[in-house]
């Protein structure tokens, strides 16, 4: 991601520019990126907890331009022992959505992808 105003002024100006966003599991995620804007804090003593928190700044992005956000991972299932269980994954994504507006998780979770792809 890039910083939120960059993405806003962008959004202003576009309006036919969408963004995809995926949550950070671990520091090790991040490795090699120096100007990584990450959407949710990866703080390993939060995040062994079971809690995924999306930064304030986001949340407030992602409500406000909710038709522009579609939820994406590239994560790969199972690698170096992440998340065996593929419904503790889930379950981390839930968990990370759940702090958006009912309306804006609704749109980035599903209608904006299915809209997006022309999906009926």
């Amino acid at each position: 991601m890039m910083p939120p105003k960059d993405l806003e002024d962008i959004f202003t100006s576009c309006n036919n520019v969408v963004a995809d966003f995926k949550f950070i599991h671990s520091k090790g995620s991040a490795r090699g990126f120096h100007d990584l804007y990450p959407i949710n804090s990866f703080d390993a003593e939060i995040f062994h907890l079971g809690v995924i928190l999306i930064h304030s700044h986001w949340i407030d992005m992602m409500n406000r331009f909710s038709d522009r956000f579609l939820f994406g991972s590239d994560w790969k299932y199972g690698r170096r022992g992440y998340f065996e269980d593929y419904e503790d994954h889930i379950e981390m994504v839930r968990d990370l959505v759940e702090s958006l507006d009912p309306s804006t998780q609704q749109k980035v979770m599903y209608e904006n992808v299915k809209n997006f792809f022309n999906l009926d």
